[in-house]
């Protein structure tokens, strides 16, 4: 009775205390305590109408106590394909508004960098400046194996210093290799897509999944990526030492990396 009376709304509420009511006029109209009328059948009516009332609440609120219990079981799911052009970028720009605490986020294949058209939708300004304002936190695990990579990696290390921002990599094999790229809001909401390392049939979509099983295993793996992954601003400072063996693996000189940090650190201010 419990779990159904939790489940009332204010509708129900209202509805109820009208059965009540035209229950409990019924039945004193039987006495000599009120006197609506002398007709033995209207008496009935209106009692019936009360028992009435009383009984579509209770099967309104038990229905609804099903229906969420049928719920809590099956888990919230959703599961949806996403056009990488224009359903997934404006689906994403909703989870950046929505989010609460944190961002984990994936780009292992050096060729496919998950992203969005530029434009309206994109979700970066809004991302930014959330973190700027230190609303939320963001994890990310990158490869890195050209200059290019390199570059625009140190350049979001720059980006967000001093922010709830970190970076971690992994040095990717010689040839691209189908992987998964992953973006976790709150650990609640995964899109995973960007597993092609060349254009294919499949690689303008991205999968959606809210579902508490299934990103509990993705929150898992999640877990292991990261901390394997080797770490290139823990504690808000930048390992530079780190940064620059990237560069000498890729065939930089040292003058080549100290020239190219001095520019990014010029392009970001």
């Amino acid at each position: 009775m419990r779990r159904i009376l939790n489940h009332l709304d204010w509708g129900d509420i209202s509805l109820g205390i009208i059965g009540l009511v035209a229950l409990a006029l019924g039945v004193l109209d039987f006495t000599p305590l009120v006197h609506l009328t002398d007709d033995p059948a209207l008496q009935m009516v209106l009692s019936g109408i009360g028992l009435l009332l009383g009984a579509i609440v209770f099967q309104s609120a038990r229905r609804r106590a099903e229906v969420g219990e049928l719920q809590e079981a099956l888990g919230l799911m959703e599961i949806e394909i996403l056009d990488s052009k224009k359903a997934f970028p404006e689906h994403l720009l909703q989870s950046v508004l929505r989010v609460q605490k944190f961002i984990l986020y994936s780009n292992l294949n050096r060729e496919v960098i998950p992203g969005l058209d530029k434009g309206d939708k994109d979700y970066h300004p809004i991302l930014y400046g959330r973190l700027k304002k230190r609303e939320l936190g963001l994890r990310r695990v990158d490869t890195a194996s050209s200059q290019d990579q390199l570059e625009n990696l140190i350049r979001q290390i720059l980006r967000h210093k001093g922010e709830d921002v970190y970076f971690r990599y992994y040095s990717s094999p010689p040839k691209s290799i189908p992987t998964l790229n992953i973006m976790s809001f709150d650990d609640e909401r995964f899109y995973i897509g960007g597993f092609n390392p060349a254009e294919s049939p499949t690689e303008g979509q991205v999968l959606y999944i809210r579902q508490p099983k299934m990103t509990q295993h993705l929150h898992d793996y999640w877990n292991v990526l990261w901390l394997k992954a080797t770490p290139l601003n823990e504690g808000r400072v930048i390992n530079w030492d780190e940064l620059r063996r990237i560069a000498n693996r890729i065939g930089m000189t040292d003058t080549e990396f100290d020239e190219m940090v001095e520019r990014v650190k010029q392009g970001v201010g």
